[in-house]
């Protein structure tokens, strides 16, 4: 009996917390939305580890192009930490794919003595009421090029 309360709980939980992916199309990349997150990483081979930590933040300011931007912090073994603030605006393309929200965006490095451009490309999934599963590539061209495979997680609100 316990188990089937316990079973039942959690269906229930998972129902109230997640609705249809199609019924929230066009919610997540309206005007007026705001979404925050980021993506963490940590790699170690034989020994030299890199620690990468990067939050952002985006405004839907049009329907389906968001404004934003990243702050990344890498810190690899024996070398200083580096932080780079990325003004990243993006264009999610609109294929209505069950809360499927693939994009592309232009970074650009805001540093005055470190000037970078790049771009990335990625796919949003909607796993959550207000909740994104975020997976793509970024590059950067500055002194050495770089090229990040990523994945994280971000949350919206709208107004």
């Amino acid at each position: 009996m316990k188990k089937l309360f316990l079973v039942a709980a959690v269906i229930g939980f998972s129902l109230a917390v997640c609705q249809p992916a199609s019924a929230l199309w066009g919610e997540f990349t309206e005007k007026g939305t705001m979404e925050f997150g980021g993506s963490f990483s940590y790699v170690s081979q034989d020994e030299v580890s890199t620690m990468n930590l990067a939050p952002e933040f985006n405004y839907f300011g049009w329907q389906n192009i968001s404004i934003g931007g990243i702050l990344e912090y890498e810190k690899i073994t024996d070398i200083d930490a580096t932080t780079i603030l990325l003004l990243a605006p993006r264009y999610y393309l609109d294929v209505k794919n069950e809360g499927l929200y693939p994009y592309a965006s232009l970074l650009l490095n805001l540093e005055k003595d470190d000037t970078a451009i790049g771009f990335g490309v990625g796919a949003k999934k909607l796993i959550l009421k207000n909740s994104l599963l975020n997976i793509g590539i970024r590059y950067l061209a500055k002194d050495e090029s770089q090229l990040k495979l990523f994945a994280g997680f971000t949350m919206f609100f709208r107004k």
